[in-house]
């Protein structure tokens, strides 16, 4: 079997088939595009069995089992529509995995499973991300090592024996159970940004994308920290586009260059002011030690240095809130204050990482 097709069981037929991808029938469509696999179930689905495996998946929807190839690197995202659903996930621990589900009362089951002693092979760690719509929602979690859970609208109950669990909760009396000290909650956000917020960010993409980015950015607002980065770039009218890219493990911050040069001139003096910029951000993102807040929040650091003509080399480095090796700079614009030799908080990624109580990075690689 190749990454082109799927192979469909039906016993009560007693029929094995291979299909070409994409694939749909009356149950589910499953289509793959670069190193991610796409398995939606359609319409009148409400139950989901799924088991990975190194380098292949499993899901069965009634009797039907549809059996694919999954190479290490990739991510299977698994969809489910409206009502209430019901998903059953047997985690290997290579799998990088994301469950949506829709609007509905669902109850999710995360199950890991322990690496077979015969097996040898070098595979980069499992990942698990749960993003569910509005609804009251139960989401069970054990034996994964880490997981993220973005729970919408509605009373969840949410239990995790993961070694880290990370959890973005919506409006509504949550209840968050978690079997280690591992644990990262975001802070609970307004349901809206301000108005002038609304014209510093233009999120492009389908509804599911809006509403994943707008959670994020109203976790960003509901942060002392990133919220004073939010109301600068908002002062110095700083238009920000954020698309989707369906990379997992990276962000892209980036603007048009025809606008100018951001970077430190050669005589301490500010590049061009960048006011118009993009981010190509994937709201699951899958980086160990940084959840997408702080992925998100790194990408606004540099928007800000665009901003404020304050690009020291690479800009990478100063993002994080590391020293840049380069001569100690205004970066602030503030007179009153001490030249640094990076952004200073709040306009840093480590700034944030303190108020969430997550280690400092140490380090850009």
């Amino acid at each position: 079997m190749s990454l082109d097709t799927l192979k469909v069981i039906r016993p009560a037929q007693a029929t094995t088939d291979t299909f070409a991808l994409p694939y749909e029938d009356h149950l589910v469509a499953v289509e793959r595009a670069a190193d991610q696999l796409l398995i939606t179930a359609l319409p009148g689905v409400s139950e989901m069995l799924v088991d990975t495996r190194p380098l292949a998946l499993r899901v069965q929807i009634a009797t039907t089992c549809y059996e694919l190839v999954l190479p290490a690197p990739h991510t299977a995202i698994l969809r489910t529509g409206n009502g209430p659903d019901s998903v059953h996930l047997k985690a290997d621990p290579s799998t990088r995995i994301i469950v949506e589900t829709a609007a509905g009362n669902d109850k999710i089951l995360l199950e890991g499973k322990e690496q077979a002693p015969d097996d040898s092979s070098q595979r980069p760690g499992g990942r698990v991300i749960v993003a569910t719509g509005s609804g009251d929602d139960h989401i069970i979690v054990t034996g994964l090592q880490r997981v993220q859970v973005h729970a919408g609208e509605g009373n969840d109950l949410i239990y995790s024996s993961a070694a880290h669990t990370w959890v973005n909760t919506g409006e509504g009396d949550d209840t968050v159970i978690a079997g280690t000290d591992q644990l990262t909650l975001a802070r609970a956000g307004t349901q809206t940004l301000p108005t002038h917020y609304a014209h510093s960010f233009k999120i492009e993409g389908d509804a599911r994308y809006i509403e994943q980015m707008t959670r994020l950015l109203q976790r960003l607002h509901a942060s002392p920290t990133a919220s004073r980065l939010l109301q600068d770039l908002a002062a110095r009218r700083v238009t920000v586009t954020l698309r989707y890219t369906s990379v997992t493990d990276n962000a892209f911050a980036g603007f048009d260059r025809r606008l100018g040069d951001p970077r430190i001139k050669a005589n301490g003096q500010r590049g061009d002011r960048i006011l118009h910029s993009e981010i190509l951000f994937n709201p699951h993102m899958q980086v160990p030690g940084a959840p997408p807040l702080i992925a998100l929040y790194h990408e606004l650091c540099h928007i800000w240095n665009y901003a404020t003509g304050s690009v020291a080399g690479q800009g990478e480095l100063q993002a994080v809130g590391l020293a840049t090796g380069e001569a100690p700079f205004d970066f602030d614009d503030d007179p009153s204050t001490a030249d640094t030799a990076s952004n200073p908080a709040p306009f840093n990624e480590n700034a944030l990482r303190a108020e969430m109580g997550l280690p400092p990075r140490l380090a850009y690689r």
